[in-house]
């Protein structure tokens, strides 16, 4: 036990960094908000948790954006393993132990990716903890699932690198399980780019020289990689389980809509190459009376500042060419390849291989923002940098090796402190690091009673920046700022009467924020809503539901009857209305309707109208009412038709029972007609009337429609799509296997070997 803590101390160091890192949210009771945190992933993880606490694990989210699938969004993170420890704890709180557990997870990944390649604990231990510090890092904050994809990337090329020595099973299993893992962190432009980082890292480690004892003795057969491969794909199982529901619904998503295209989307945050120096100074460029959380947040997608995504620190530049004094340099070769490829894709439209590679490879093309490709450059500069302290280490704990080295790096940092002055305000970190690094070097090579002390300092030099920059990134405030509720006035009033209708919030609305002290105004988070079961016409979300998106384009009153919505939300007084009732909140004014659109309609009018161009034309007109007509893609079964008589009919309607998956409308009609819900409609919603299977139809373009005869009725819904009780026992065997497999490695205690072809 005493030599397994001994082997583990690095994960004290880690935690006790991680902590350090994020005091300010485990003890102190702050909370980072910026961005999409208090907008979007706050929200999603309070529906989740609060369906979690009722014994629910929803499918379906009836409360943004009209209503869509939210297993299938990876924003939601539901497939995520350490998603459900954080939700124990209350949002804001959850979020610091979300970042605490990540930081040492891509400090352990790190660590052992490097030991795994025979670096000295020392190496592994400092850059381990430099790649939990790095710019990447501290400003993917905002995005939880970028930030568990970064985490678990050097766990999967840890992975790789074991599979790339040993072609065994019990080394392609995990390989595949940490890929399926990644997967489901959320964000597949991450999770594809690290894929076919993995490929061609594991290809060249598979056929560049190595040097003895690094490779399998004997060439793979036939028999070797088809086990490897097939326990490859049992690891990498889970991930089907996200990516059927997932592709489902991209496929109905905007990412499919044709304008999109490479200049409008695909190059939107592009990497400016002018912004390589953040590479060593993230502020020194940011204008006096801002600071680079603001800078990263323009409105504007031709952002400036992105370059600090690639910072690790003033001093890993100067480590990285010092890797290739090794003799063994085709590795480096292959690091360096790779760096130099992340940050040419990452320029985007600023140079023609981003452009290439979304026009050739899957999965490319479906993402914006290419300056996140730099997070390869991250890895791989993080890996040389180690080899390149290594030797440096070596060069100045020997006697006579020095040479030039401490001269190079006293010169290095001497010109980049003069750099540095160029804006002392924003640059003073990467300052105190120059200084006591060259100190340190100095004392380290030139001193022999001092040469420990110096290497320490030149250790503090590579990691001390960090922190500070880190601290210096996005701000923070108390946990209440995610107590919207206390924060918004109408939020009793709308409550009580939202029953079977939705709200519409005005986007950019003010919202009252405390941050380090200073009381301030942020724009109100739309998707607070979903948290109580408010349900709202619009939202956030950068994935969107495409038949849902082209109801925007209806006009005003026509769009509030097909969404049912009750009343607007404004941060501006437009005054007294003849067609609306107005309320004041302070500084909120909600403007209702004095007869609100039913939920529910009974058309008399059924127009089929085929083709999605032609049916949102025909609701644009201004002769088009939900109430008295209903268009259908497709024309009724003449079972339908021959009981209907064209009148319209009186209907009245109940909702009975609401849950995001689930819900009973009781419907009363004095004669036969169609009813159309304001309920999306999506593949894997069933209807049942009184309690019978019956068709489910589209009508709208978008809703739900059910033939309901004349009397009282229960019409249920059930969100049931075909992949989930299959997705739920494949998983449940494959979880029971997995196990199994693992025990049976355990058992044996012993050196696994390598099958032979």
């Amino acid at each position: 036990m005493i030599g397994f803590l001994k082997a583990k101390t690095h994960w004290f160091l880690f935690a006790a960094a991680a902590f350090t890192a994020f005091f300010h949210c485990l003890v102190l009771g702050q909370a980072y908000f910026a961005d999409d945190l208090l907008h979007q992933y706050a929200h999603f993880r309070t529906f989740v948790k609060m369906q979690a606490l009722q014994g629910h694990f929803p499918l379906w989210n009836p409360y943004f954006l009209g209503g869509q699938p939210c297993f299938a969004d990876p924003n939601l993170m539901m497939a995520y393993p350490l998603l459900y420890p954080t939700l124990l704890f209350p949002i804001p709180y959850g979020l610091g132990v979300f970042y605490f557990l990540h930081f040492v997870l891509a400090a352990v990944g790190m660590h052992g990716w490097l030991k795994s390649l025979r670096l000295p604990e020392n190496a592994c231990r400092l850059f381990g903890l430099a790649y939990a510090l790095s710019g990447f890092f501290w400003w993917e904050l905002i995005h939880p699932p970028i930030l568990a994809a970064l985490a678990w990337f050097p766990v999967f090329m840890w992975a790789l690198e074991k599979l790339s020595r040993d072609l065994s099973p019990a080394r392609a299993f995990p390989a595949g399980l940490v890929a399926a893992i990644l997967f489901t962190c959320g964000n597949f432009q991450m999770t594809s780019w690290f894929y076919y980082s993995g490929f061609f890292y594991f290809l060249g480690r598979l056929f560049l020289p190595k040097p003895a004892g690094e490779g399998p003795s004997n060439p793979a057969g036939a028999k070797q990689w088809a086990l490897v491969l097939l326990f490859g794909l049992w690891g990498a199982l889970p991930l089907i389980f996200q990516m059927v529901p997932t592709f489902e619904f991209s496929q109905l998503s905007n990412r499919t809509e044709e304008s999109l295209g490479y200049d409008n989307f695909n190059s939107q945050f592009s990497m400016q190459p002018a912004s390589l120096y953040q590479f060593f100074f993230p502020d020194i460029g940011v204008p006096q009376g801002t600071d680079i959380e603001r800078c990263l947040q323009p409105s504007s997608v031709d952002n400036a500042f992105v370059g600090v995504f690639g910072y690790l620190g003033i001093w890993v530049p100067f480590l990285i060419p010092l890797a290739f004094r090794r003799k063994d340099k085709a590795f480096h070769y292959l690091l360096a390849g790779l760096a130099l490829f992340a940050v040419l894709t990452a320029f985007g439209k600023y140079f023609p291989l981003h452009r290439i590679l979304c026009a050739v490879l899957p999965t490319i093309k479906l993402s914006r923002a290419p300056f996140r490709f730099v997070a390869l450059y991250v890895v791989c500069a993080v890996l040389l940098a180690a080899f390149g302290y290594q030797a440096l280490e070596r060069a100045l704990e020997e006697k006579g090796r020095a040479g030039w080295l401490p001269l190079v790096g006293l010169v290095y940092g001497g010109v980049l402190l003069l750099f540095s002055f160029l804006n002392p305000d924003q640059s003073w970190r990467e300052m105190i690091a120059l200084l006591a690094g060259g100190a340190g070097i100095a004392l380290w090579a030139y001193t022999e009673s001092w040469k420990k002390l110096g290497r320490w300092i030149f250790q503090a030099a590579l990691i001390l920046p960090l922190f500070l920059s880190g601290w210096a990134g996005y701000g923070w405030g108390p946990a209440s700022n995610y107590d919207v509720q206390t924060h918004f006035a109408p939020f009793d009033y709308l409550q009580e009467h939202s029953k079977a209708c939705r709200y519409y919030f005005e986007e950019g609305m003010s919202y009252p924020v405390e941050k380090q002290g200073r009381n301030m105004y942020w724009v109100f988070p739309m998707d607070y809503p979903m948290d109580f079961g408010l349900r709202t016409s619009n939202g956030y979300n950068p994935i969107v539901l495409k038949s849902v998106s082209d109801l925007n384009k209806m006009p005003l009153p026509t769009f509030m009857k097909l969404m049912a919505v009750r009343g607007l939300l404004f941060s501006q007084d437009h005054g007294e209305s003849k067609d609306f009732i107005r309320k004041n909140f302070g500084n909120l004014f909600l403007y209702e309707l004095p007869d609100p659109p039913p939920y529910v309609n009974a058309p008399s009018q059924v127009n089929v109208v085929s083709g999605d161009t032609e049916q949102l034309a025909a609701m644009a007109g201004p002769s088009f009412d939900p109430a008295n007509q209903a268009v259908l893609s497709e024309a009724l079964p003449a079972s339908v038709t021959s009981q209907l008589d064209g009148k319209k009919a009186q209907l009245q309607y109940d909702l009975t029972r609401d849950e995001p998956d689930h819900q009973v409308f009781n419907v009363k009609l004095d004669k036969n007609s169609l009813a159309v819900f304001s309920e999306v409609v999506y593949p894997g919603w069933k209807a049942l009337l009184d309690g019978k299977p019956t068709s489910l139809f589209t009508a709208d373009h978008v809703y739900r429609a059910v033939f309901v005869p004349a009397g009282d009725h229960q019409v249920e819904f059930n969100y049931q799509p075909s992949w989930a009780k299959p997705f739920l026992a494949g998983f449940l065997l494959w979880l029971l296997s997995a196990l199994a497999f693992g025990g049976y490695l355990w058992m044996r205690k012993e050196p696994v070997e390598t099958v032979q072809g």
